[in-house]
């Protein structure tokens, strides 16, 4: 597993030969402490990115994504709050 892209508004994760798009927001921090640098939807986690977007994503595999992201953006000293 590996983030491919990380936007304003999503972050895009391979799964194998399969890619997923998951909606959020980067937040600016104006002052330090427990600010919050990206918010991520969950709810936004339904089914795999083209040409396979007619499969749903299983549960356990949305589980995955999530922890894989969650300890992406740890790695890089970056707040991740989960919607």
């Amino acid at each position: 597993m590996k983030i491919l892209e990380i936007y304003r508004g999503h972050v895009k994760v391979q799964v194998g030969k399969k890619s997923a798009t998951v909606y959020g927001e980067a937040l600016m921090r104006i002052k330090s402490g427990n600010d919050i640098d990206y918010v991520l939807y969950t709810n936004s986690i339904k089914n795999w990115d083209a040409p396979d977007e007619g499969e749903k994503i299983s549960e356990a595999n949305e589980k995955k994504i999530v922890d894989f992201i969650k300890k992406d953006f740890a790695a890089r000293n970056n707040k991740l709050e989960i919607e």
